[in-house]
C-alpha cells in the first residue's frame, strides 16, 4: 500500500509503524517541515519509544537505525534541549517485563551518544539537571546495552559522568558511609533524593545484583583510567574502601591499578600474592586439570578440558550466571565488603599486577620475597608469572640486582618438577642481563640465553653451582615472612 502523506499528518493517532512502509522517510524529514515537526514532536517520539521497546520485530529497529544518517542531528538537537524527552528515552530500558527494551535501547543509545559527542555543553546540563536518569542507569547497569552506552560516554570524555559513579560507589559503600571531604562534582549537580535517605539508599542496594556489582566496578576502573590524575578526593576515598575489604577480590585489585598506589593496598595484594590458600587451591585445580586431560585422550571434540588460566566470571547471558545472579543486600550487609565470586587465579594475576604497579612503595625484603615465591612456590598462573620479568628488572634497577641473580638462580635450580616456570626465570634472567654487576655463569648463557634468544634448543637441565647461590640470603627472605605465616 501507498504511504499516504497527508492521512498521516492530519490523523493525530498516526504512529511509526504507519512509517514501516515508506522507503521516503529520510528524504521528508529533510525536506518537509511539516512532516519534521510532527515526527519530532515530543508526544510522537515518546510514542515511537514505547513502540521500540515493545517489539520484537527486528526489521522495526533496522529501519530506525537506518535513519541515522538523517534524524541524527534532529533527534540529537531535541534531546539537547528537552530533559522530559531523554528522560523518556532513557526510561524504555527500565523495563522489567521484556528483553525487547534493553534492544530498544541498543538502537536509540546511538541516537542519545551522538547527542552528547556533538551537543556536550547541553547534554551535560541535561544530565545534570535530570533526577531520573542516574537512577535509571543504576538500577540498569546490568544490561548489556547500557554498560556500552556508559564506556563510551566515558572514553568519548564530551560529558563527564563523575557525579553518576560518585553515586554508583556510595551506594557499594554503605549506607552508613560517611565521605569527608567530598569530591567536587558531589557539590555542582541537582541532589538525588534517594542518596540522602539512608533507608531508601539501602533499598536501591539490596535490589542490585552481583551483575550490578561487577559492571559498576568495571565502569569506575574505566573512568579513573580515562581519568588519570583529574580525580584526586574521588580515588583516595576508593583506595581506602578497597583497603577496608577483608579480603580483596581480583576485580577490586583491577579497580585499585588505576588509581594512585597505596601501602594499604600494596600490602594486601602481597598477602594475597603468598596466601597459603593459593597452595591448596593449585593442587586441586591441577588434579582437576590432569584429570581433564586423561579425559581428552579419548575424544577431543566433545569433551572440554579445564583451563588453568580460566576465569570464573562469564558472560551476562549465561544461564550460570542467571542462577548465581542474587540479590546482593543481605549477603553484604553494609555494603562495605565486596562479595563476588572470584577464582585463585584471577586474584593472583591481579595481585601480581598490581604489585607491579607499586612497586616502589613496597620495602625491598617484601619485593624480593614476593618474586622467590611465585618463582618456587607452584601456585602462580601463566599471567601472574607474565609480571615477573618487568617486576624483576624494576626491582634490580632500584638496587637489588645481585639479590635478583641469586632469587633467580635457585629458582631455577628449584623447579625441576616446575618446568613451565623454566621460561620465565629465562626471560627474567634476559631483562637484568644488561645491568651493571649482573654476571651470568658462561655456561648459563652458552646452553640457556643465548639458544633461547635465536630460538634454538634450550639445555632445561642445567644446573647453576651451589657455591654461586646464597643460601643465607634465600633463608633470611623465609624466614622473615613464612614465620609470619
Amino acid at each position: 500500500m501507498e504511504f499516504d502523506l497527508q492521512k498521516f499528518l492530519e490523523d493525530p493517532n498516526s504512529s511509526y509503524s504507519d512509517l514501516l512502509k515508506c522507503t521516503e522517510v529520510s528524504s521528508l524529514l529533510m525536506t518537509n517541515k511539516e512532516f519534521q515537526t510532527k515526527f519530532l514532536s515530543t508526544n510522537f517520539l515518546k510514542n515511537l519509544f514505547d513502540f521500540l521497546s515493545r517489539t520484537d520485530d527486528f526489521s522495526v529497529h533496522k529501519h530506525f537505525i537506518s535513519l541515522a544518517q538523517t534524524l541524527n542531528p534532529l533527534l540529537g538537537a531535541r534531546f539537547s534541549e528537552d530533559i522530559l524527552l531523554t528522560e523518556s528515552a532513557f526510561s524504555i530500558i527500565d523495563s522489567q517485563s521484556n528483553q525487547s527494551a534493553s534492544y530498544a535501547f541498543g538502537s536509540l543509545s546511538r541516537y542519545l551518544f551522538y547527542a552528547t559527542h556533538n551537543f556536550p555543553a547541553e547534554m551535560q546540563e541535561v544530565f545534570n539537571l535530570s533526577k531520573k536518569i542516574y537512577l535509571i542507569m543504576i538500577r540498569n547497569i546490568d544490561k548489556l546495552s547500557l554498560l556500552i552506552f556508559i564506556s563510551d560516554l566515558i572514553t568519548d570524555k564530551n560529558i563527564k559522568l563523575d557525579y553518576f559513579l560518585w553515586l554508583c560507589f556510595k551506594l557499594i559503600s554503605g549506607k552508613d558511609k560517611k565521605f569527608s571531604p567530598s569530591p567536587l562534582c558531589q557539590y555542582l549537580r541537582t541532589p538525588i533524593e534517594c542518596f540522602d535517605n539512608p533507608e531508601d539508599m539501602d533499598k536501591l542496594y539490596k535490589s542490585l545484583t552481583k551483575v550490578h556489582i561487577t559492571n559498576i566496578i568495571n565502569t569506575l576502573t574505566l573512568f579513573f583510567q580515562n581519568n588519570e590524575g583529574s580525580e584526586i578526593v574521588f580515588a583516595t576515598h576508593v583506595a581506602k574502601y578497597i583497603a577496608s575489604q577483608k579480603k580483596i577480590k581480583g576485580i577490586l585489585f583491577d579497580l585499585a591499578s588505576s588509581i594512585p598506589a597505596t601501602n594499604e593496598i600494596a600490602q594486601k595484594a602481597f598477602e594475597s600474592v603468598i596466601s597459603q590458600k593459593n597452595r591448596e587451591r593449585s593442587q586441586n585445580k591441577l588434579i582437576e586439570y590432569e584429570s581433564n586431560q586423561h579425559s581428552a585422550t579419548s575424544s577431543t571434540t566433545d569433551q572440554k578440558t579445564t583451563n588453568l588460566n580460566e576465569i570464573p566470571f562469564k558472560s551476562n547471558n549465561s544461564n550460570d550466571d542467571k542462577k548465581n545472579d542474587k540479590k546482593v543486600g543481605n549477603e553484604y550487609g553494609s555494603g562495605n565488603d565486596v562479595d563476588l565470586n572470584d577464582d585463585f587465579y584471577y586474584l593472583s594475576d591481579r595481585a601480581a599486577n598490581y604489585l607491579l604497579k607499586c612497586h616502589k612503595i613496597l620495602s625491598k625484603d617484601t619485593l624480593e620475597y614476593a618474586i622467590l615465591y611465585m618463582l618456587t612456590s607452584g601456585t602462580a598462573t601463566n599471567q601472574a608469572l607474565g609480571c615477573l620479568p618487568k617486576l624483576v628488572k624494576a626491582a634490580a634497577e632500584d638496587g637489588s640486582s645481585n639479590e635478583m641473580k641469586n632469587i633467580l638462580a635457585y629458582a631455577w635450580n628449584s623447579c625441576d618438577d616446575l618446568h613451565l616456570v623454566k621460561p620465565f626465570i629465562i626471560k627474567c634472567a634476559t631483562k637484568i642481563k644488561s645491568i651493571q654487576n649482573v654476571m651470568w655463569p658462561e655456561g648459563f648463557i652458552r646452553e640457556v640465553i643465548t639458544p633461547w634468544a635465536s630460538d634454538d634448543d634450550v639445555n632445561f637441565e642445567f644446573k647453576f653451582e651451589q657455591s654461586g647461590i646464597d643460601f643465607d640470603f634465600i633463608d633470611f627472605l623465609k624466614h622473615l615472612f613464612e614465620t609470619k605465616k
